[in-house]
């Protein structure tokens, strides 16, 4: 009789090790997959901001060009840089 036992025993314990492979081997293929999609993921952000420069390159050299202008402009119409004529006109008069 103890010898049934044990041999039940061993096979419950062949049973549940079995199930426990079936999870085992289910966990590390959804690992596999959740590194895949990851390094997809991380591919396609690094795809779309290479794109995003190469796309909006022409535009930003476009804009750097205007605020270059802009400070051109804006060094112009310094009063420090005005020729000392037009100063003394525009000084007040005491």
């Amino acid at each position: 009789m103890e010898i049934d036992e044990l041999k039940e025993l061993l096979e419950q314990n062949l049973e549940i090790s079995r199930q426990s492979l079936k999870i085992l081997k289910k966990i590390r293929h959804d690992i596999l997959w959740r590194r895949f999609f990851a390094l997809a993921k991380f591919a396609i952000i690094i795809g779309i901001l290479i794109w995003g420069y190469v796309a909006l390159e022409p535009y930003f050299a476009q804009l750097q060009s205007t605020f270059q202008n802009l400070f051109r402009v804006q060094q112009a119409l310094d009063p420090s840089n005005l020729p000392p004529e037009i100063k003394k006109l525009l000084k007040p008069s005491q």
